[in-house]
Formats: C-alpha cells, structure tokens, sequence
C-alpha cells in the first residue's frame, strides 16, 4: 500500500517543522508540497528531500488549497494530508503498508498524540480525538474535503470512514 499513498502537506513559513516531516515521508515515492507564499527557508529545507514536488499557490482559504493539492496528486490512489507538523511514526507506517482497502472503503482516519521537545502532552488548543490525519482516494478532488462530517472512535488506529 505505500507505493499507492501520496502525502500532501500545505505549508507556510514551516522552516522549523517541514524536515522532521519530510524526514518520516522518506518511504514515500513522492511528497506533495504546496506552499502559500513562505517568505523563510521552507523551500529550501523541503527541496534537500529528493521525493519532494514542490508547488505555491497563493491562499484563498484552506478547502481551496486542499482541493488544490489533491488534484497534484490525483494520479495516485492515495492521499495522504499531513500538517507539517505531523511525524509518520515507524508503527504508523507499518499500519499504512498493511492496509488493504476493498473497493467499499473510501478512507482512513488517525488520531495523534501532542508532543513538545518529544515529551506527550496533557492537554492541547484542540479536544482530544478532534483533529486527524486523513488518508483518501485521490479521486475526491473534485469534493470540498474539509466540509465533510466525521464520525470519531477511540482507537488510535486507523479507522474507517
């Protein structure tokens, strides 16, 4: 399944975050990157991972961007949307390589931990299990993604949508 997944990751100004990220993308063929006019060195760090490809577009609001990305990447099967922020861990990517999806499925959904300085945190700006990563067919672009309502569970596993 990993040869399938195109991360996308929007960005602005993620100099201090975009290379820990990129770091964990190492399985992937390639990165989608679409940045919203960084004016620090989030281009360079990004384009030191040579599974990178690289677009700006100017941002309009977030549903745009994604659906712009989305469609970067619309040759692949799979998407998957990160934050720059976001570590793949090596249990997280071995969850991803097992995945075997049936035509019926139509997406994942995977809560994360907060860390600083690699240390969990108590508590966070957001609830626990409201935000996620989402892995998706690259088919939804022509979609407005971030409308979409989601059902939560409590497992930190990927789940279906």
């Amino acid at each position: 399944m990993l040869t399938e997944i195109v991360p996308i990751i929007l960005c602005r100004n993620e100099e201090a975050n975009i290379g820990r990220a990129l770091e964990a993308l190492s399985w992937a063929g390639r990165v989608v990157v679409l940045d919203s006019g960084s004016t620090d060195a989030t281009r360079a760090v990004a384009l030191e991972h040579a599974n990178v490809d690289w677009h700006e577009r100017q941002f309009d609001n977030h549903a745009n961007q994604s659906n712009h990305a989305l469609a970067l990447a619309s040759a692949s099967p799979w998407v998957l949307f990160m934050d720059c922020d976001y570590i793949v861990t090596a249990a997280a990517r071995e969850e991803l390589a097992a995945l075997r999806p049936s035509e019926h499925i139509v997406g994942y959904w995977s809560r994360f931990r907060y860390q600083l300085r690699g240390r969990l945190l108590r508590g966070a700006l957001y609830p626990r299990g409201s935000a996620f990563s989402g892995l998706v067919p690259a088919a939804t672009t022509r979609r407005d993604i971030h409308k979409c309502s989601i059902s939560w569970v409590r497992s930190a596993n990927w789940q279906r949508l």
